[in-house]
């Protein structure tokens, strides 16, 4: 998220917040929080409200809030495009690995987001090809010829990334798709 969408966040939630606080649950330098509270008051987002020398509460403004506004609208639509392409790429992918014969398909991995967008175009690609899937808890020792194993992790130890019969959809997409334009050419 961006820093000063955050910052921003974390103001309209507490208005009595510190630097310091902002530093911890951002993540960011208290040297970075400062220059970011700068540049906020600086154009119009935020006010200091000083009710004693010891205590400031930012209050965030109209204009701040328009621009935070706009922030999640970006964010939403950025984010709408990446997940759309990617689901559109997993599709591919998935018809691709079909095509070449893998028609045994193990997901292997965290089930989250991805694995739920992985699942949803196996659902998808199983009312058109005969395929089956499922999820496994352990990587099989033997993998068959006509057998793949689904992972979406982008960190992976190299033992198992290089495994034959394994495909990272985050790694081994982009090199799948760089050796069909390579081959084509």
């Amino acid at each position: 998220m961006d820093r000063e969408l955050q910052i921003l966040s974390l103001i309209e939630e507490n208005g009595q917040i510190t630097q310091r606080e902002l530093s911890k649950e951002t993540g960011l330098a208290l040297g970075t929080i400062n220059n970011a509270l700068q540049k906020l008051i600086y154009e119009g987002f935020i006010n200091v409200v000083q009710e004693n020398p010891r205590s400031i509460n930012y209050l965030i403004t109209i204009k701040g809030k328009v621009y935070k506004a706009k922030c999640y609208s970006n964010l939403i639509e950025t984010s709408y495009d990446i997940i759309t392409s990617f689901k559109s790429d997993i599709k591919e992918c998935i018809n691709t690995l079909i095509i070449e014969g893998k028609n045994n398909i193990l997901l292997y991995g965290e089930q989250n987001n991805i694995f739920r967008l992985v699942k949803m175009n196996l659902i998808e690609a199983s009312r058109v090809h005969k395929i089956d899937y499922k999820v496994i808890n352990e990587l099989p020792k033997h993998i068959d010829s006509n057998t793949i194993v689904l992972i979406w992790h982008a960190q992976m130890d190299k033992k198992v990334i290089k495994k034959e019969g394994i495909y990272n959809i985050l790694l081994d997409w982009d090199r799948h798709q760089k050796n069909r334009v390579t081959s084509a050419l």
